[in-house]
């Protein structure tokens, strides 16, 4: 039991270096990432050039590990939750395929992703795309919002 219970903290530890370091590399990524870089890692994770022409530039940080819009099947006028959303990528592209009448709404811990996010949003009169300074475990949505979930190796949904 000893040995167990001594791994178990050794464990912890780990997880809290890695969450450190993916704080650091977020803030590292929201001041501006390689535009070609970031295209080549989106490539690398799924998504087409017909995906990449719907998301602003200033939207693709070269973060994630796959395309969950791809696995969503989003229909027009669907409500879409992103859960860590970061600068909005998977959301913008949510907001392209669920049109007018629906609506992208996102959800992130680190406020400089959000404040990127609505600028963008802004820059780019994207009105159907909604950024929330959150943590997950924290939002306060009535019930039945939304019509699909996705994360972006936020969470393993």
């Amino acid at each position: 039991f000893f040995f167990f219970s001594s791994r178990r903290r050794h464990t912890r530890c780990r997880e809290v270096s890695w969450a450190r370091r993916c704080v650091q590399e977020t803030a590292i990524a929201v001041k501006g990432t390689n535009e070609l870089y970031a295209h080549s890692v989106a490539k690398t994770a799924g998504y087409t050039e017909e995906d990449l022409a719907q998301i602003p530039p200033e939207a693709s940080l070269g973060l994630g590990c796959g395309n969950s819009v791809a696995e969503a099947n989003l229909k027009q006028g669907d409500f879409v939750l992103d859960l860590g959303c970061g600068a909005g990528m998977d959301l913008f592209l949510s907001g392209t395929k669920v049109g007018p009448n629906g609506k992208a709404v996102g959800v992130d811990y680190s406020e400089d992703m959000v404040k990127r996010g609505k600028e963008v949003a802004k820059k780019y009169n994207r009105n159907n795309v909604e950024f929330h300074f959150c943590p997950i475990d924290a939002m306060t949505f009535p019930s039945n919002s939304f019509d699909v979930v996705i994360s972006n190796c936020v969470l393993n949904l």
